[in-house]
Formats: C-alpha cells, sequence, structure tokens
C-alpha cells in the first residue's frame, strides 16, 4: 500500500511539471500571435549599443551592455531612442541593483528610484526590474539615466541589457525568454520535492524501506543540492524579480545564502566516504562555510556591509571548497573507495558551475553566468533522475520482498491460517484502537492419544481440519493457531451459547485406517467492549480460563 502511495505522489508531480511545460507553451504560442487583433505585440528590443557612459569626472567611453563598471561615485548614461520607431505607448526596462537612479528624456525628469531607507538591508536587497513608462509626450528623443551607486565598500557595479517596448508585451518577453531555463529550476525543484519526500518516508511509514543509513545519507544531500541549485537559479530569473518585486529582500537573502551552499552537500556527501588524509580539510571546509555564512549575515542584517559587497569572498570559498571535494575524490582509489566513481560523476556539474562562475566574477563575463548554471542545472538533472530511479526500483523491489516476508512470518506452515505473530499484531491494533469484539479459545482433545495411536501425520490432519471447520464456520473471523492444537478466534460478530451450541451439533472429523475419527474440541469465548473497565487482554485471559474449564467438564464426562 505504502508503494503505491509513493507511485502516486510521483505520477502526481510529474503531472505538475507537465502542466508548467503547457503553460509555458501557451504563453509562448500567444507570443507568436500577429494577427490584426494583437498588434500590440510588438517584440521588446534589446538596447546593447550605442549607449553612451559618462563618468562623474566628465569622462565619456561609448560601451556595449552587460557591462562592468568599477566606481563609487556616480555616473550616467545616454541612449539616443530614435533608432527605436515611435515612442508612443512604450516602456523602458532597467535591471538594477544597490542604487539611485533617475530617468529623463532631454532634460525632463519623469521617474525617480531611491532605495528604500527601511529596508533589511542598507542597499534596498536584490535587484529590481524597473518597467518605467516613456513620457506619451516630449521633444526629446534622448534617454537620460542618471545612477548614484549605494554600496559602501565595493566600487563594482553591473550595468544591465536596457529594453524597450509595449508594456504589455514585457511579461510575456521575460517568460519567453527564460522559459526553458526556469522550467528547468522547476524541475529541479520537483526532483528536490521527491528525494525528500522518500527520505521523511511519509509514504513509507511502518515499512522503513529507505532503511539504510548510507543511502539516507546520499537522499538528503542530493536532494538538498537539487533544492539549493534550484533556490539559487528561481533568485536570479528578471520573471521572477519582476513579479515578485515586493519581495526583492526575501529573494536578495536567498540568492547569496544559497550561493555560499554550493559546496555544503558534497562536503556532506564526501565526509568520511574517501581516503582519510582528506578528512580534516573536508571538515575545516565545512566550518568556513558556516562560519562565512554567519559574519555575513551579521554584517548584512547591522547594515554594516551587503552580500553583494562580500560575495567576492563566497567565490574564493567555493573554489577552495570544490577543489578540496575534487582532489579527495580523485586521490582516492576506486577499487579502495567504492563510491568513489560516482561521487566524481557527480560532482563535475557542480565544480564545473562554480569555478566557471569564480572566473566569470573576477573576469566580468557576466552575460555567461546564465550558461554555466543552465548546464549545471541540466547535468544534475540528469544525475537526479538516475539516481531516483535507483531509488524508486529498489524501493519497488524491497517493498515486494517485505509484503512477502510478512506474509510468510503471518501463515502457519501447516495450517494456512495466521499464526501467533499475526495475533500479537492484531491484539496491539485492538489495544490501540478498540472496538467491541468477541474471542474465542479453541484447543483439540485428545490430540496426544491421536498422535500416539495413528502417529503425527494424522494430529496433523486433525489440527488442519478443526483450523478449517472454524474457518468456514465462524462468520466474520480471523482464526489463528497460536500453539500446537489451539486456536484463538477473533470476529466482530457477538458470539453467545447459541453459536457454541451450533457448532458443538456439527461433526468433524478425519479419515482413518479403521474408519472415520470423530474430533471434539474446547471451546471458551468473552467479548471485548470498549466502553467498559475490563481490557483486552483480560477478555482474553477469561476466554482461555473458559477454555480450559471446557475440557476440564469433557475429560470429568469421559
Amino acid at each position: 500500500m505504502r508503494g503505491k502511495n509513493f507511485s502516486i505522489i510521483i505520477k502526481l508531480l510529474i503531472g505538475l511539471t507537465y502542466i508548467s511545460i503547457a503553460f509555458f507553451l501557451i504563453v509562448i504560442l500567444q507570443s507568436r500571435n500577429t494577427s490584426s487583433n494583437t498588434k500590440d505585440f510588438i517584440p521588446v528590443e534589446k538596447i546593447t549599443q550605442h549607449v553612451k557612459l559618462e563618468y562623474d569626472d566628465d569622462r565619456i567611453e561609448y560601451i556595449n551592455t552587460p557591462k562592468q563598471i568599477y566606481t563609487k561615485k556616480p555616473f550616467t548614461i545616454y541612449v539616443d531612442l530614435k533608432y527605436f520607431g515611435s515612442l508612443h505607448k512604450k516602456s523602458v526596462a532597467l535591471f538594477t541593483g544597490s542604487t539611485d537612479f533617475t530617468v529623463s528624456l532631454g532634460n525632463e525628469v519623469f521617474f525617480e528610484y531611491k532605495v528604500p531607507n527601511d529596508s533589511l538591508t542598507y542597499n534596498g536587497g536584490s535587484y529590481s526590474y524597473s518597467l518605467i513608462d516613456l513620457p506619451s509626450q516630449s521633444y526629446s528623443s534622448l534617454l537620460k539615466i542618471h545612477f548614484s551607486p549605494k554600496l559602501k565598500h565595493s566600487n563594482r557595479y553591473v550595468l544591465n541589457d536596457i529594453y524597450i517596448g509595449n508594456r504589455i508585451n514585457f511579461n510575456i518577453f521575460l517568460i519567453k525568454n527564460e522559459m526553458f531555463h526556469i522550467l528547468t529550476s522547476f524541475i529541479l525543484l520537483i526532483l528536490s520535492i521527491i528525494s525528500f519526500i522518500i527520505l521523511s518516508g511519509t509514504f513509507l511509514r511502518n515499512e522503513q524501506l529507505v532503511e539504510d543509513i548510507e543511502q539516507k545519507k546520499k537522499t538528503k544531500y542530493i536532494g538538498l543540492l537539487s533544492l539549493i541549485i534550484s533556490i539559487y537559479s528561481f533568485s536570479g530569473y528578471k520573471t521572477f524579480i519582476y513579479w515578485l518585486s515586493d519581495y526583492k529582500v526575501l529573494i536578495h537573502f536567498f540568492e547569496y545564502i544559497s550561493m555560499m551552499f554550493f559546496s555544503y552537500p558534497f562536503l556532506k556527501l564526501i565526509e568520511n566516504k574517501l581516503n582519510p588524509k582528506f578528512d580534516l580539510a573536508v571538515k575545516l571546509s565545512i566550518i568556513v562555510i558556516f562560519v562565512n555564512y554567519f559574519v555575513q549575515l551579521s554584517l548584512t542584517v547591522s547594515k554594516y556591509a551587503d552580500f553583494e559587497e562580500m560575495a567576492q569572498f563566497t567565490y574564493v570559498i567555493l573554489a577552495i571548497t570544490s577543489a578540496i571535494v575534487l582532489i579527495a575524490i580523485i586521490f582516492s582509489r576506486p577499487e579502495k573507495y567504492t563510491e568513489r566513481n560516482s561521487l566524481f560523476i557527480l560532482s563535475l556539474p557542480i565544480i564545473f558551475a562554480v569555478l566557471s562562475s569564480f572566473i566569470i566574477f573576477f573576469v566580468g563575463a557576466e552575460r555567461y553566468f546564465s550558461i554555466v548554471i543552465l548546464s549545471c542545472i541540466l547535468l544534475l538533472i540528469g544525475f537526479q533522475v538516475y539516481f531516483l530511479f535507483n531509488i524508486y526500483f529498489k524501493i519497488q523491489e524491497k517493498s515486494t520482498r517485505i509484503r512477502i516476508y510478512e506474509k510468510i512470518a503471518s501463515i502457519d506452515s501447516l495450517t494456512s491460517l495466521k499464526n501467533r505473530y499475526s495475533f500479537e499484531n492484531n491484539m496491539n491494533v485492538l489495544r490501540e484502537h478498540p472496538i467491541k469484539t468477541t474471542i474465542i479459545s479453541v484447543d483439540l482433545n485428545n490430540l496426544k492419544e491421536l498422535n500416539d495411536k495413528l502417529g503425527h501425520s494424522y494430529g496433523d490432519i486433525a489440527i488442519k481440519t478443526i483450523g478449517n471447520f472454524l474457518k468456514e464456520n465462524i462468520d466474520d473471523s480471523d482464526v489463528y493457531r497460536v500453539g500446537g492444537d489451539e486456536f484463538i478466534i477473533i470476529t466482530k460478530h457477538e458470539f453467545s451459547y447459541k453459536d457454541v451450541n451450533r457448532l458443538k451439533k456439527q461433526t468433524v472429523e478425519i479419515d482413518a485406517p479403521d474408519g472415520k475419527i470423530k474430533l471434539d474440541y474446547a471451546i471458551g469465548y468473552d467479548i471485548f467492549d470498549p466502553s467498559s473497565t475490563i481490557s483486552i487482554d483480560d477478555v482474553l485471559k477469561s476466554s482461555d480460563k473458559k477454555m480450559y474449564e471446557n475440557k476440564r467438564l469433557y475429560k470429568l464426562s469421559k
């Protein structure tokens, strides 16, 4: 049953993924619709050229975006919008962070943004995606954007691409551009959820199908790795930054904190698993990651500095810890450390992403960052799918084995009735969830004499015959063989002396060499009522007592 529930949840998650794919496809098809009824859907244009950059000291540079600018002082960019047709009902989109800015056409300032003073961080949090409507009437096409950077301890500012188009198009434009990236991140998030479902045992409780400690560890940290990467990737998508602009401080924290812990799951995966001479380096790396986290969090919340300014330290730590992971894997012999090869394959996407991001950050090639993250996600999805299918098939196989073992353990081999183990389980259920129940105790009379006279094979036949008789003649019941010739019946039917007499009137016989032999048995019963003060165990004792009294009277009559 648990395995079935697990299968259902997997199908639901896969269904959710299909729905998401369908949604994105609808958006794409809608964006391609260019009929006369939807002529507002004109493609959004990217402004990458004809951009003039003017520094505070009057230096002028002609640039292409995105561009890294190293200054703490205000700077201005100019773009002549005459290259982009009519400005009627058009808007410009700016992707900015940690800066105040004003936007003007000619000398007319028509938009101003200031970093909020009441923010949890002094620089206002994550990037903002500002969609700014151009004035309906203007005599100038020269767009002027004046930036005032707000970072205290960094002079590095990234000037991102600027876009122009009809406001109604930007949602579709963002989704269309990032659709594949968002979809891959979503799939990775779903895979991490599946990992945690497997780990938590929500659908596998009692069976303990994921009982191997190492398997649990691997499931936990691969799921955590997928979760960290998916959260980090979502925090960088312009679509979500635009939709969740009211929560940009939260996005800011998600982005940088998730980045700090990129290498943590890997370090935990290889901890005490590879060459012991790297154990100390691995433990120290884990400590450094947490120290870095607490220090940066404290400095950011106290508004002394910000995650963005300290990102270079995070990148250095990530590069070093990733290198430790790679070196530990390389210098561990696969014949001695059996998981070395699988850990090496799993480490490749993350190490590639970390080292590439390190180079991109310090060299300033931001335009390649999304490609690196996407490559990492795709590789990780492939490994995660392989790993989860492995887990799934192991769970199915183990679930089948458990069902077989439980059946073997709960069935009496001689009579094919339920045995004492099964009886004790049922009693435990009744103790926890009491319901009105009749307990009947039965014991075969004269079994010893039968064994002595005809042999144990006939004794076995007698036991099977009585067991089948009880099963066929007591309705709505479970019949248990709890000893050599002892049976207990648990039934929801309210038993009475009338039922005892009905059973006793029926003849139970077995074939023997000298003809048929009539079987007799002692019987006793009692009724358990949850509303009374008598426990189910006391009722069982009472039933046994009555059965032994019936046996005593039988022997006296002989």
